[in-house]
């Protein structure tokens, strides 16, 4: 019974590391996902704001086109 009692230990033993190995890279992938994640909320930022600003600029070209040209 001893034996099996070893056997079945080192079994637990290599199936808790198996999955610290797997939760471990989990893990990693997670970290790597929101790395990426973060970077395209940068860049829709980003966009955004450079939409709003060409908007603003065609606006103010409109409005003095208009105003120069009378309409």
């Amino acid at each position: 019974m001893n034996e099996s009692d070893s056997s079945q230990a080192s079994q637990d033993s290599n199936i808790q590391k198996s999955i610290l190995n797997e939760l471990k890279k989990n893990n990693e992938l997670l970290d790597a996902l929101l790395k990426v994640q973060s970077n395209v909320q940068q860049r829709q930022r980003k966009f955004w704001a450079m939409a709003i600003i060409q908007v603003g600029i065609l606006a103010i070209v409109f409005f003095w086109w208009g105003s120069k040209y009378g309409f």
